[in-house]
């Protein structure tokens, strides 16, 4: 699964992601991606006993062994609809049950920040994810600033990306 989380499906978050799904199909990955502005996620009301909102993505998240987040920065973090997004999947999480909808899935996160604000992405993605039971590989949190736009053909981010599509799938 491939994460959107920019309006822009054309923009540069869009361009970084679609470099790891060219690479992951190579490697025999099957991809899904999910826009979420293609979504309707409202604010989280606090309450856990709510039966969880219904969205034909989650049995695609049950199946597959990886997410693959991409998202711009926006205040120095993560957009509102991506923060929204992750209240929504705790509404799938039964720890009574040990029923975790990510547990020992693994995480990848291209955050994109021209103007700051990267680290601090992925710093709440990695906690709260890891925390929803996702695994975290080496070099799997990467971060782009202004000068590592994907046209740039002398770019370190396709070779980085390429091999975070390498060790998800060859692992």
């Amino acid at each position: 699964i491939t994460i959107n989380a920019s309006p822009k499906n054309d923009g540069t978050v869009s361009k970084l992601l679609k470099i790891f799904e060219k690479e992951a199909m190579k490697l025999g990955g099957k991809i899904k991606r999910i826009n979420l502005y293609d979504y309707n996620f409202p604010p989280h009301n606090g309450n856990l006993e709510r039966e969880p909102l219904q969205y034909p993505f989650i049995k695609d998240i049950k199946k597959t062994k990886a997410i693959v987040i991409a998202t711009p920065t926006y205040w120095f973090n993560m957009p509102g609809i991506l923060k929204n997004f992750l209240d929504m999947l705790t509404e799938y999480i039964d720890w009574d049950n040990d029923d975790v909808l990510l547990e020992g899935k693994i995480l990848g996160v291209l955050a994109v920040s021209p103007g700051g604000g990267a680290t601090n992405i992925l710093e709440n993605l990695a906690l709260t994810l890891n925390t929803m039971g996702m695994l975290i590989l080496p070099y799997s949190l990467m971060f782009f600033g202004s000068g590592d736009l994907p046209d740039n053909p002398n770019g370190w981010n396709k070779k980085n990306i390429k091999e975070l599509a390498q060790r998800i799938f060859v692992s």
